[in-house]
């Protein structure tokens, strides 16, 4: 069975958003390093899009997840249940060297990749994109905000003036007063 998360060079759990930015790096770097007609890059980069297109569906992700585990399983009952020296040396052997491959394979893709001047700039962009996205505002709630500050500002104006209103009242009171006097 394919491993997905040893292709995209992931760890099983990865976020929909870590694996849609490592996608998006290994396909900027593949497109940027290969560039020819060889079959076996044409089948690297299918393998790419195939894995990610199962792992960043949440319900096809779940269901390829329950089929690798019982993989998984299934390979480490029959390590177990096999006695003879020559199939628990060679299945074990092939089993741990599948383990410590994951395991490094899971390490951070940081230490993997070849770091250039473009791969930098790439993965620095996508980070800025993932944290944009995150920040965008909820147009609804915006919306809302931009209704109250409007008619905040129409009970101010509303107030204004009603109090201009009252001070030109009180002064028209005091000016016949003051015209009187004189």
């Amino acid at each position: 069975m394919t491993n997905y998360y040893e292709i995209l060079e992931v760890s099983q759990k990865a976020s929909q958003e870590v694996i849609r930015a490592v996608y998006k790096v290994l396909l900027h770097r593949y497109n940027v390093e290969h560039d020819s007609e060889d079959q076996g890059e044409i089948q690297k980069l299918h393998n790419l899009n195939l894995a990610y297109d199962v792992l960043s569906d949440p319900d096809r992700r779940e269901v390829y997840d329950h089929e690798l585990n019982e993989a998984k399983s299934a390979l480490n009952e029959i390590a177990r249940t096999h006695n003879s020296d020559e199939l628990e040396t060679g299945t074990v052997t092939k089993l741990s060297k599948a383990n410590s491959n994951q395991v490094s394979n899971s390490s951070s893709i940081l230490s993997r990749l070849k770091w250039n001047k473009w791969g930098w700039i790439t993965s620095i962009l996508v980070v800025v994109i993932v944290l944009i996205s995150m920040v965008q505002p909820n147009p609804e709630q915006a919306l809302r905000g931009q209704l109250a500050v409007k008619s905040q500002a129409e009970r101010e104006k509303i107030e204004l003036e009603a109090e201009l209103k009252k001070t030109e009242a009180d002064k028209q009171k005091t000016d016949p007063a003051e015209n009187k006097t004189k």
